[in-house]
């Protein structure tokens, strides 16, 4: 009799979640590529020292039926709007746009370039894979740092996200 007042609590306990859950609409909901990879990310240099954190968030526009990717606190200085594509014999599917963006203005309000690198299919950079992505691209104020009133500064930045969970 025990037994049988434990698998009805249980019973109960699964229907209660299973409902709340069928309720919150997690039922038939098959995610985009865009949003498996929104999310915090740690960020690391090519050694495995910790950086800083990031955030990449997902944003679908209705009107104009682009996905775009928001990177918070890209290079631990930006945030940037990036606009994906799905290209059609893209050997990689899960690549991502990081840019380009001219100018793109950092936490001090000084301007940059920011231009994405990687020669697909030959090197696997800005692709989302394992829930990492190693990203690589171009920064530099060449354009900028007289005006700005800042040190010339050009880099070929290679940095290396992965998600949190």
């Amino acid at each position: 009799m025990e037994r049988d007042a434990l698998v009805v609590i249980g019973t109960e306990a699964v229907n209660h979640f299973k409902e709340s859950f069928d309720n919150e609409g997690f039922t038939d909901r098959t995610l985009t590529k865009w949003e498996k990879i929104a999310g915090n990310y740690k960020v690391y240099d090519t050694l495995g020292s910790y950086l800083y954190d990031m955030e990449i968030i997902h944003i679908f526009n209705e009107t104009i039926k682009k996905d775009t990717l928001i990177f918070k606190n890209l290079y631990n200085q930006f945030n940037l709007y990036s606009w994906q594509s799905y290209l059609p014999n893209n050997v990689n599917p899960f690549s991502i746009s990081i840019g380009p963006e001219d100018p793109i203005f950092d936490k001090q309000n000084n301007r940059w370039d920011l231009f994405p690198l990687g020669d697909y299919p030959t090197e696997s950079f800005n692709v989302w894979k394992n829930d990492t992505i190693i990203m690589k691209y171009r920064l530099t104020n060449i354009k900028y740092w007289i005006e700005d009133a800042t040190p010339y500064c050009y880099k070929i930045v290679k940095e290396v996200a992965v998600k949190q969970h």
